[in-house]
C-alpha cells in the first residue's frame, strides 16, 4: 500500500465527516430559529388581537380564539405556557375575560419566544387599545 493512501483517506474522511456533523448542526439550529419565530409570531397576534376579549366585543372574538387555539401546538414543549393557557382558559369559561389571568399567559409566551419578558407592561396588556364602535365618543353613526 502506498505511503500516501492512508492520509489521504484519513484526510477525506474527516472532511466527509465534519461535513455531516455541520449539516446537523445547522439543521439543529435551523429548526430552533423556526419554532422561536413561530412562537413570536403567535404571540405577536395575539398581543394584537387582545382587544377581542375585552366585555364590548364579545361578539367578534373569532380571531382571537384562533390564535389561542394556535398557542397550544407554537408552545406544546413549554409546560410555563400551557400550564398558564390552562389557568387562563379555566377563568375565561367560569367569568369571562380575566385581566388577571392574562398577563402572565403573555408573559410565559414571551419567554419561551426569547423574548424580554420582564419588559412586558401589564397596565398595557390588560387595557388594549381598542377602536371606537359606531355610538361611541361623539361619533352617533360611524361617520
Amino acid at each position: 500500500m502506498p505511503d500516501w493512501l492512508l492520509p489521504t483517506v484519513t484526510g477525506l474522511s474527516g472532511v466527509v465527516l465534519g461535513g455531516v456533523i455541520l449539516s446537523i448542526i445547522s439543521q439543529i439550529l435551523a429548526d430552533r430559529s423556526e419554532r422561536r419565530q413561530m412562537r413570536r409570531d403567535v404571540l405577536r397576534r395575539l398581543s394584537a388581537e387582545r382587544f377581542r376579549l375585552t366585555k364590548d366585543y364579545a361578539a367578534a372574538r373569532e380571531p382571537v380564539i384562533e390564535v389561542l387555539n394556535e398557542v397550544v401546538v407554537a408552545y406544546l414543549d413549554d409546560s410555563k405556557v400551557i400550564k398558564a393557557l390552562h389557568k387562563f382558559n379555566s377563568n375565561v369559561e367560569e367569568r369571562g375575560f380575566c385581566a388577571r389571568d392574562f398577563p402572565p399567559l403573555m408573559r410565559a409566551m414571551a419567554k419561551a419566544a426569547d423574548l424580554p419578558e420582564s419588559q412586558l407592561d401589564c397596565d398595557l396588556i390588560v387595557r388594549p387599545f381598542t377602536p371606537r364602535r359606531d355610538g361611541e365618543n361623539g361619533n352617533p353613526s360611524g361617520q
